[in-house]
């Protein structure tokens, strides 16, 4: 009895996390946000950290102060962390004004220039963006849209790729940013989004709190403290940043592994998430964040539990786990180029993010954190 309670009950917790969580948040997702865009515009202060952006920058640049947005309105800080390029020496041929530079001699990390920077932000937003992707013309002013509700502390943006030339990885990938959206969708329209897209995000200035040295995660940390401080974060999918899918699966499992060790930082820096008396979103975040740190666990109890259970539907359920985990490790072991067809590299994927979770588990244990990552 033991065995087949733990295959169900770590079986039941996956589908949960991965299926049932995901539907009803799509579910949700279908009703559009009412916005007011007739309203006065606040003052926005775009921040900007970059370490070694010098082929990146400029295009960065050029798509903020190319926004639809009063130029008298709208000022940016860019913080440069301890560049060993030409990032300065671009991003101030590329506008000689509108832009403040900051350029600290020595790298601090990402959190230490970010919080840099918003020692001099002035506009009552401040969007937050990275240095990498270009935004699109309407950003800025989606996002500000949706502070006419005061309810609302800081708003997440969007991604998009450009599909045309997608390998399968890349498709997988794609595929899986769709199926982030759509809870993230739903998650708004409950209350708040658990994380925002590190890429683009706004948030009331008033509302900032500063980062913890080292942090890996201010896309998490930010919009869970201001939910803590009783403000809601949405997405708004209207304003988007362009990006390019990475291609290598070694790149990124490394991204994996930072992001998820990143849950476990978080954890560490602001306990009071696990609190449902303090976290008003504390369902959402142990769903969308811990369901997937716990995973690996889950699916070695599902395996357990099918292994010693009685019964052929039981050893059955055990021989397909195994076969699917022997046929993921001679994919990554022989590094075929299978892993990035069509559609192996969904369930490819899949065991990847399990492979990064054990990974980050590691790393949190031994305290071992990477400030920018890669």
């Amino acid at each position: 009895m033991l065995a087949e309670a733990l295959f169900w009950i770590s079986l039941s917790l996956l589908a949960i996390v991965y299926a049932g969580y995901p539907a009803l948040m799509s579910m949700l997702a279908r009703k559009p946000p009412v916005k007011d865009s007739g309203a006065e515009l606040p003052s926005v202060t775009v921040v900007i950290a970059a370490r070694n952006e010098q082929a990146v920058i400029v295009p960065k640049l050029r798509s903020v102060i190319a926004q639809a947005y009063p130029a008298d309105l709208l000022d940016i800080i860019l913080v440069s962390d301890g560049s060993t390029d030409e990032t300065v020496a671009r991003a101030a041929e590329a506008s000689r004004t509108r832009l403040q530079i900051v350029e600290l001699q020595s790298s601090v990390g990402k959190s230490a220039a970010i919080n840099e920077a918003m020692k001099l932000a002035t506009g009552s937003v401040v969007v937050l963006t990275d240095a990498r992707q270009p935004l699109d013309r309407d950003a800025v002013r989606h996002l500000v849209e949706n502070f006419t509700d005061p309810s609302v502390g800081a708003v997440s943006g969007d991604l998009r790729y450009d599909r045309a030339r997608e390998s399968g990885m890349q498709r997988a990938l794609h595929r899986y940013w769709d199926y982030e959206k759509r809870i993230r969708l739903g998650e708004s329209r409950i209350h708040s989004v658990v994380g925002v897209t590190g890429a683009l995000y706004a948030m009331r200035r008033e509302l900032w709190t500063t980062l913890p040295a080292g942090t890996l995660l201010d896309d998490v940390y930010t919009p869970m403290s201001v939910v803590l401080k009783g403000h809601r974060v949405v997405f708004d999918p209207r304003a988007w940043a362009r990006d390019e899918a990475s291609t290598g699966d070694e790149h990124e499992f490394r991204r994996r592994v930072r992001t998820l060790t990143g849950n476990y930082q978080l954890l560490a820096l602001i306990p009071g998430l696990l609190s449902p008396f303090r976290n008003p979103v504390w369902l959402q975040f142990a769903l969308h964040k811990i369901g997937r740190l716990v995973s690996p666990l889950l699916l070695i109890g599902t395996l357990v539990g099918a292994g010693l259970a009685a019964g052929t539907g039981y050893q059955a359920m055990f021989y397909l786990q195994l076969l699917f985990w022997v046929a993921i490790a001679l994919v990554s072991a022989t590094r075929t180029a299978l892993r990035f067809a069509w559609p192996v590299a969904l369930p490819y994927a899949f065991a990847m993010t399990q492979a990064a979770a054990v990974m980050a588990l590691v790393h949190s244990v031994r305290g071992r954190w990477d400030v920018w990552g890669n």
